[in-house]
């Protein structure tokens, strides 16, 4: 059994926030400039040594290594010693690898005092053989030297043990020694998150993780794999900090270890299947979080983090109100909602409106300087170079993320431009809740009316708009006056949201068939020849398209297509599960393989939230409609 080696800050211990702030001290006192988001960027792999001859050479600090680094441990020693928590899971997995036997060490460069007060402090410090700083040896771990005096001090060799860090150099040393490497994520070195997982034998965003990994723990199903999990991607974050809104109670995040804000449209998908698993207050949690949100700036943001205030997402939080009013029925919860879903409603009435009568997805950023830096974050995505207007180009990778489709072919690049089919859909869907949430509330038969002549009227508008001559809705570029040449799943929602007449979905039907259906699930986007990397376009199937279409097909009639749709995705998670151990957010559907086209060249991370939702949803569905 290999011995276990943990690198301290940013693996076992959430403490970069407070070492940030002792270096921006630093700074502060002496009244130097610096860019804060550069500073934390360029600081997070080095150690305290490197970062005093960062602070001496790049930001003109007066002043000697050795007082640096004194002043660092001096303004850090009374977070480490009273404030600073272990990371999400770690006591658990720590103490579930020593019950399992496994010898656990600490190889750290940050001094005894600090490591060895915070470890007790936490409980920690009695769970492993060894604690170790780097003084110990007199290296740092910028040479493999370091990792085989280490080994040789455990009475090991280099391949008997495995090394558990977040910082590159430290991997890439510790695999030249010879040992083992986990990459661990952190927040601080996200950036490196592909780099790092080039170099090492695994990588855990969340250390949970491991015991799957080493652990000799294999989730026996994915159902073992979701109850195991669920836990895992709940955060508390009751106050603003680090780029974070405060919210009120605990919330999910979508993917295990990955994120740390609550996700707008993932965390719908979550919640069915929290439901679905009997947490139905962690799913109200979820709810309540986002009416506090909507309170707060007139909207549901895209998440709870502060760079993410300038645009939403797809609007189903009257779906996620009414599924959790039809759980708990309470009607003085529901009044308050309402208030928040009308205050929700002008948001895309207002800023999302166009000549048409129709909503967009759109960014409530104006600055054409700003919204042009953002062009070229848009082509590093989808590995295309565009020739046009920057800003715009910009203004279409925002509103893009407003979409929940980032990225994708149907908009070309001005997705602002067009009256999404998916968008009025979902914006006439809860037009009918919040005919039917008046009604339930006793308000005057005119509120109601008011509530289902605007459904109607939209019904009314994306039929002149939206259809194509097969007689499929599909998104409308309303200055051009062309329907976007996609052929997507977007044009199930207004299946899904029941405005389609029984032709309509007839026509539907017999496209989505030929174009959308695969051998293991439903595909995000027809296949095209348009240049550029997107994941959400061909072979990539995502789980809320799965659901949609699902719920689609059965609205209208289609309930053995909807199961054998249900059966694909069923199949498809469990297939990959097997090979991988883990959920993914998305999946290949044309050879059911995580082989996905794919933006992100860190890779995907294994996913829980509306994966595992998804999951639940398509069981509920199979069970519900077998024969009887």
């Amino acid at each position: 059994m290999k011995k276990l080696i943990f690198d301290f800050d940013g693996v076992l211990v959430d403490s970069m926030p407070y070492y940030t702030r002792a270096i921006v001290g630093i700074l502060e006192t002496r009244g130097i400039p610096y860019d804060r988001r550069e500073v934390v960027q360029d600081v997070t792999t080095l150690s305290r040594a490197e970062i005093a001859g960062y602070l001496i050479d790049r930001l003109g600090v007066s002043a000697t290594e050795d007082d640096i680094v004194a002043e660092i441990d001096g303004q850090s020693a009374k977070a480490y010693r009273e404030v600073i928590p272990a990371k999400e899971g770690v006591p658990q997995t720590l103490r579930e690898l020593r019950r399992e036997g496994y010898s656990l060490s600490v190889l750290t460069a940050t001094p005894h005092p600090l490591v060895d007060d915070c470890l007790c402090r936490l409980g920690l410090y009695d769970l492993f053989d060894r604690v170790w700083s780097c003084d110990d040896f007199d290296m740092s771990k910028n040479t493999p030297d370091i990792f085989r005096a280490a080994a040789e001090r455990l009475e090991s060799t280099p391949d008997g043990c495995i090394m558990l860090d977040d910082n590159i150099t430290a991997l890439t040393n510790a695999k030249a020694s010879g040992m083992g490497t986990i990459g661990v994520y952190d927040p601080t070195s996200s950036r490196l998150n592909g780099q790092i997982k080039a170099i090492c034998d695994d990588y855990v965003y969340q250390l949970r993780d491991l015991l799957p990994i080493i652990g000799n723990r294999r989730f026996p199903s994915v159902d073992a794999y979701i109850s195991f999990h669920w836990d895992g991607v709940i955060r508390v974050c009751r106050e603003d900090r680090d780029q974070r809104v405060g919210l009120p109670y605990p919330f999910t995040v979508p993917a295990v270890g990955y994120f740390e804000t609550l996700y707008y449209w993932d965390t719908y998908f979550t919640n069915v299947g929290l439901l679905l698993d009997g947490r139905a207050m962690l799913a109200k949690n979820n709810t309540d979080n986002m009416l506090y949100l909507v309170e707060k700036y007139g909207f549901m943001p895209n998440s709870n983090g502060t760079y993410h205030l300038d645009h939403s997402q797809p609007p189903l939080l009257s779906l996620m109100v009414k599924e959790l009013y039809d759980c708990y029925g309470d009607r003085v919860w529901l009044s308050g909602a309402y208030a928040m879903l009308c205050r929700e409603y002008t948001y895309w009435m207002t800023g999302r409106s166009t000549p048409i009568g129709l909503n967009r997805y759109d960014t409530s950023i104006t600055d054409r300087a700003y919204l042009a830096t953002r062009a070229a974050d848009y082509e590093m995505r989808i590995h295309q170079s565009l020739p046009g207007d920057r800003a715009d180009i910009g203004r279409h990778y925002l509103a893009t993320c407003e979409s929940g489709y980032d990225c994708n072919s149907r908009f070309g690049t001005d997705i602002f431009r067009y009256a999404p089919v998916c968008l009025n859909s979902l914006l006439y869907r809860m037009e009918i809740n919040m005919a039917d949430f008046a009604r339930i509330l006793g308000m005057p038969e005119d509120e109601s009316a008011l509530w289902l002549r605007r459904a109607g009227e939209r019904a009314e508008r994306m039929r002149q708009y939206l259809k194509d001559a097969d007689g499929c809705f599909r998104d409308y570029n309303f200055v051009t006056g062309k329907l976007s040449p996609d052929f997507s799943c977007a044009s199930a929602f207004p299946l899904y949201a029941g405005l389609a007449t029984e032709r309509e979905a007839a026509d539907f039907y017999s496209g989505f068939i030929a174009k959308l259906e695969a051998e293991y699930g439903v595909l995000a986007n027809a296949k095209n020849d348009i240049p550029g990397s997107y994941q959400w376009g061909y072979p990539n199937g995502w789980a809320p398209h799965q659901m949609i279409v699902i719920q689609a097909l059965d609205r209208y009639g289609y309930r053995a297509d909807a199961a054998r749709i249900a059966g694909k995705y069923l199949a498809l998670v469990d297939r990959v599960f097997a090979a991988t151990g883990k959920l993914w957010e998305k999946y290949n559907v044309v050879n059911g393989s995580n082989e996905v086209d794919d933006e992100d060249q860190g890779g995907m991370p294994p996913m829980m939230g509306w994966t595992a939702g998804v999951y639940r949803f398509a069981q509920a569905y199979r069970k519900e409609k077998q024969p009887k």
